[in-house]
């Protein structure tokens, strides 16, 4: 750590609140950019429990498999998400433009799209995802639909560029605010996303310590807390020993509705607070290199 993020610490330490660490914002932030959250399985890395999209803070859609573990009902449950995703993720590329450098003639999307997610761990989630629709079959006994074969390539494409310093396709909240604040949490705090929003600005009565401490015991995913997966698994069970083999939406449908229920109050609470964030950094001056980048 630098001096001066070592004063800024000291000083956030003292304060007992996130102290600003940059006067402009490093990120563009898209006026209407796609944002995902989502759940998994505590030990299925690779497919989601939950899923929560949109463009605006009003507007959540939500796709619940019930059992992630199946494929049939992994892949029905992604299929609304991946038509939404891919025709908007897409749409930029049919607005281009022809520039001239030289001798040489470009053609370029004027606009790009902007994923955003709460954090990193949704990144990765994301990636893993990504990996397993990209490469799905789209003919033969085992046929995927080309929209989620064309989501997961999408999806590949946002992680294999996530890593790349000033990127602003795919933008998890915590690097951005950490980008932006300092405060003297560790740095799993500081990459948990309602603690470190906690810190930064704490409710009225708590200071940053207590208030950080209270909302790290309500993680907002992808991985859910021990707590939930206990209250989770009896709902599976059941409705796996209900359905029996059937994953028919008119069999299925009913009996996903108690999952569905416990994830509402879940998808809710990281949709909240990752349009609270990102509307408080968009208040923030971009900086002059951004639109360079």
């Amino acid at each position: 750590m630098n001096p001066i993020d070592v004063a800024l610490a000291a000083r956030a330490f003292a304060a007992r609140r996130g102290v600003p660490s940059a006067t402009v914002r490093h990120r563009r932030l898209s006026a209407k950019p796609l944002a995902v959250v989502a759940w998994q399985l505590g030990g299925e890395p690779f497919s989601v429990a939950a899923l929560g999209w949109g463009d605006r803070a009003s507007q959540l859609q939500t796709a619940v498999p019930g059992e992630p573990r199946n494929r049939t009902l992994l892949f029905a449950a992604l299929l609304p998400f991946a038509h939404w995703f891919n025709a908007r993720f897409d749409a930029p590329a049919l607005d281009r433009e022809t520039i001239t450098r030289g001798e040489h003639r470009f053609t370029i999307a004027r606009t790009a799209p902007q994923v955003i997610v709460p954090n990193r761990a949704t990144v990765e989630l994301l990636g893993r995802l990504g990996r397993r629709l990209a490469y799905l079959p789209t003919d033969g006994p085992n046929a995927a639909d080309p929209a989620l074969v064309r989501l997961g390539r999408h999806l590949r494409f946002l992680w294999d560029h996530a890593s790349f310093p000033g990127q602003q396709l795919l933008v998890a909240l915590t690097d951005l605010m950490n980008a932006h604040w300092m405060t003297p949490q560790s740095g799993s705090e500081r990459q948990s996303l309602p603690a470190l929003e906690a810190f930064i600005d704490p409710p009225p009565g708590l200071d940053g310590f207590e208030a950080a401490e209270r909302a790290e015991l309500c993680p907002i995913g992808p991985a859910p807390d021990g707590d939930d997966d206990d209250r989770l698994i009896p709902l599976v069970e059941r409705f796996n020993a209900a359905r029996g083999r059937s994953t028919d939406p008119a069999v299925v449908g009913p009996l996903r509705a108690p999952i569905e229920e416990h994830y509402r109050p879940l998808l809710s609470r990281s949709w909240g607070l990752l349009w609270r964030c990102r509307d408080r950094e968009l208040l923030r001056p971009e900086a002059p290199s951004v639109g360079r980048r």
